[in-house]
Order: structure tokens, then C-alpha cells, then sequence
């Protein structure tokens, strides 16, 4: 007579006495997820938002002409920066008709160039721009 080992009862793959989870539950967990992503991203953007701000106050007072520029040509599709020079308070800028031409920080932030395509304006009406003192 041969002696066998018993092995234990075997269970289902959920287990014995687990209750499943409703749907309802998914889609709970689900959104509150996506809640938990979002207000990450809110608090993210918000903290890179107001470092990004005081970096361009910053600037402002630092060198507010040079601030201004760097705004201008940045904002502008035509414009693209190739250098500046803080000493000389000048930028090298390229148009999109790839014309180099360098200017100073005043001048940028004046508006005093044309981009290409611009018409100039006429003699009568740039006396009746008010020049600064």
C-alpha cells in the first residue's frame, strides 16, 4: 500500500470569497486619476510660470531696452536672433529674406527698422513722430 500526499483544495483564480469590483469603481478610479494628473500639471505650470515671470523682471530691470528687444525679435516670425552684445548694447539679427543687419537695443525696442515687405513711412509723418529727448 502506497502512501500519497494530500495536496490542498485548489481555488478559483479570483480567490475564495473575493467580490469583484464594479465598473462603476473603474471608472471612479479612473477619473480621480485623471484629476490627480491634472492638478499636477496645474501646480507644475504654475511654479515654471512664476519663475519664468521674475526671470523676465529681471531682465526688465536690469537692461529694459535690451529686455524689450529680445521680446521683439522673439515674438516676431520675420526676426530671428543670431547674437547680441550687452557691452555695445547691440543684437544681430536676420530677417526672413536672410538679410543680416545689427542694431541697437534701442532701436529694436523703438521700432526703428523695417522688416522686409514693410512700406516706410513718409517724410511728413515721421516729423509728426514725437522724437525723444
Amino acid at each position: 500500500m502506497e502512501i500519497r500526499p494530500t495536496l490542498p483544495p485548489t481555488t478559483t483564480a479570483t480567490g475564495a470569497g473575493k467580490k469583484d469590483i464594479s465598473p462603476i469603481a473603474f471608472v471612479g478610479i479612473g477619473c480621480g486619476g485623471l484629476i490627480m494628473v491634472g492638478i499636477i500639471l496645474l501646480v507644475g505650470g504654475w511654479i515654471w510660470g512664476t519663475k519664468k515671470a521674475k526671470e523676465l523682471g529681471l531682465d526688465f530691470e536690469k537692461n529694459p531696452e535690451r529686455a524689450v528687444a529680445e521680446m521683439v525679435v522673439n515674438i516676431s516670425p520675420d526676426l530671428e536672433k543670431i547674437s547680441s552684445d550687452e557691452k555695445a548694447g547691440t543684437m544681430t539679427i536676420r530677417t526672413k529674406d536672410g538679410k543680416e543687419t545689427t542694431l541697437s537695443y534701442k532701436d529694436i525696442s523703438e521700432g526703428k527698422f523695417n522688416l522686409p515687405g514693410e512700406i516706410p513711412l513718409p517724410a511728413e509723418l515721421e516729423e509728426q513722430v514725437p522724437a525723444e529727448e
